[in-house]
């Protein structure tokens, strides 16, 4: 018995003297690191209400792309991605942007979107009567 808690100690000095090191302050400063911007770095969960009498939610970033669904005005939707670059769609400069919508995952244009950072406040914009 005697000789378990022997090494019991010796084992839990071990580890307290492991744990002691890594814990030591390094004199040299963390290497100032500069990382490229990624998508997953620069997306924010932002939402989406629609502006125009109805939106098709379309299952790519283009007119020609077949529409899953029509959404109509005051649809709330959280995005999930926006495309690299503009586009001109009935005479609108704007991006394609994926949303989530109600189960359903599409793209949409975003020149007949209002944007919001919540949800609630999306949400509080479409009980407004000024929508």
């Amino acid at each position: 018995m005697r000789r378990y808690f022997l090494t019991l100690l010796y084992i839990s000095v071990f580890v307290f003297g492991i744990f002691l090191g890594s814990c030591s302050r390094s004199e040299e400063p963390m290497p100032n690191l500069k990382l490229p911007p990624t998508p997953i770095l620069e997306s924010r969960a932002r939402y989406a209400v629609i502006i125009s009498s109805h939106l098709r939610l379309r299952s790519g970033p283009s007119i020609e792309s077949k529409v899953k669904e029509t959404l109509w005005k005051g649809s709330v939707m959280e995005v999930v991605g926006k495309a690299s670059s503009r586009v001109v769609v009935d005479n609108q400069e704007g991006y394609w942007y994926q949303v989530a919508y109600d189960g359903l995952q599409g793209y949409v244009f975003g020149g007949y979107l209002r944007f919001f950072s919540s949800k609630e406040a999306a949400e509080e914009a479409v009980r407004s009567p000024e929508f």
